[in-house]
């Protein structure tokens, strides 16, 4: 391919992941032109519906009677917080350790966002201190400055996680794995463009 373009939509969790897959992917296709507008998950769906863009890459489920999609690989979702968090050094969190902590959680429409209250939910916990920030890198500031802990992919902390400047903290149910797709309207017929995309991400995530 010499020429073209192809506009995708991102939940913010890309943020951490696609920026090297971006440029292997211009090196390999140098005239192709790729827009990418990172957003939370609800957003990119409804910019797929308005026709903002061709590709949604989410880590969620989705409309499959409105969409179809091709997972290019999992995400993990963690809690994470500060390496000198008081909760770091704790080998069995109990529930009123974890009651007394600031929680910094997405906005609503983003699936870890959902994934956060699902679990609240689930395991009838109702935080008492929640920071709601709608930038991911907001929020792992925040994390690194011991503001709070989060519910947070796992990509988005892999730096820090490997030189321990954050923990993991070992709470029930978690972590949550889920699926990375590249999701699009039904109708959409796929181009040499974005068919070679889509192999490229398959391969980068190394989802066979």
């Amino acid at each position: 391919m010499t020429s073209g373009s192809l506009r995708i939509g991102a939940s913010s969790f890309s943020t951490y992941v696609i920026h090297s897959m971006i440029k292997n992917f211009k090196e390999s296709f140098p005239g192709v032109h790729l827009s990418f507008y990172i957003t939370n998950t609800t957003s990119a769906i409804q910019d797929l519906i308005d026709n903002k863009i061709e590709l949604a890459i989410i880590a969620s489920s989705y409309d499959a009677n409105q969409f179809k999609a091709i997972v290019i690989g999992y995400d993990t979702l963690i809690w994470a917080a500060a390496s000198d968090m008081p909760i770091s050094s704790c080998q069995q969190i109990t529930r009123e350790e974890l009651e007394n902590q600031c929680f910094i959680i997405r906005e609503p429409g983003s699936n870890t966002r959902m994934q956060f209250d699902n679990w609240c939910n689930q395991n009838g916990f109702y935080p008492k201190n929640c920071l709601v920030m709608s930038q991911t890198e907001a929020i792992r500031r925040a994390v690194m400055n011991n503001l709070g802990i989060s519910l947070i992919s796992s990509y988005i902390f892999s730096d820090e996680i490997d030189n321990r400047k954050i923990k993991i903290i070992n709470v029930s149910d978690i972590p949550i794995e889920r699926p990375i797709s590249i999701v699009m309207s039904k109708n959409y017929s796929e181009d040499t463009l974005t068919q070679a995309f889509i192999i490229f991400a398959k391969s980068y995530f190394k989802c066979k």
